[in-house]
């Protein structure tokens, strides 16, 4: 498989994961723009570096720790996020993604908290894929079902989190999401396998 492309990056880093993730949830119709924004934010990773090359310093410290304002925001969106992410935004979609910011900015960043929980404990379901890969003979087409289907619940599940009404936000016990994307990254990995047997792409011919 050719590597490079944005149609192949979740399959080759976690950080082209997490842009595949945000562009799918985008794409998708972004049922939640606050959600949306709260998993651009967690994602940090993916935007960083190239957000500090149009940005001062300290409008980048701010933004990553909820203190910056509007035009911090509307910056991103506009110069970063249609670059190494890959969403094309149009003015009025920027224009509406601020005003939610502004409107729904600690909601937004108690979401924040938890996505960040979420997505380190995904890695290493992401790392275990990438490492049968690696080394126990998993073909391509069966590394990128089960990396797809591993963004689709990553998804699901940032999508299901509400913060708690009266603001204790009690984040889910530490490591659930991890044993959760392990094991159905393993049931993902084992019906891989049965359709495939002794590790070989069940649509490849023999010799």
């Amino acid at each position: 498989m050719a590597s490079g492309g944005r149609e192949t990056e979740q399959y080759e880093s976690y950080e082209g994961f997490l842009k595949a993730a945000i562009r799918t949830y985008w794409e998708g119709g972004a049922k939640s723009k606050v959600n949306f924004l709260a998993l651009l934010f967690a994602a940090k990773e993916t935007w960083v570096v190239a957000f500090d090359k149009v940005a001062s310093p300290e409008a980048g410290k701010k933004l990553l720790t909820g203190a910056a304002g509007a035009a911090a925001l509307a910056l991103l969106l506009r110069v970063v996020v249609g670059g190494p992410i890959g969403i094309l935004l149009t003015g009025a979609s920027v224009a509406s993604l601020v005003a939610i910011y502004v409107k729904n900015h600690g909601r937004i960043w108690l979401k924040v908290e938890h996505y960040k929980l979420v997505i380190g404990e995904y890695r290493g379901a992401w790392d275990q894929i990438r490492s049968d890969w690696a080394e126990k003979g998993l073909t391509d087409s069966q590394r990128d079902l089960m990396v797809d289907g591993l963004l689709a619940r990553l998804l699901i599940e940032l999508d299901a989190y509400e913060p708690n009404d009266d603001g204790d936000d009690e984040v889910q016990e530490k490591g659930f999401a991890a044993h959760t994307a392990k094991k159905r990254a393993e049931e993902d990995r084992q019906a891989a396998m049965e359709k495939a047997p002794n590790g070989k792409d069940g649509n490849a011919k023999e010799d």
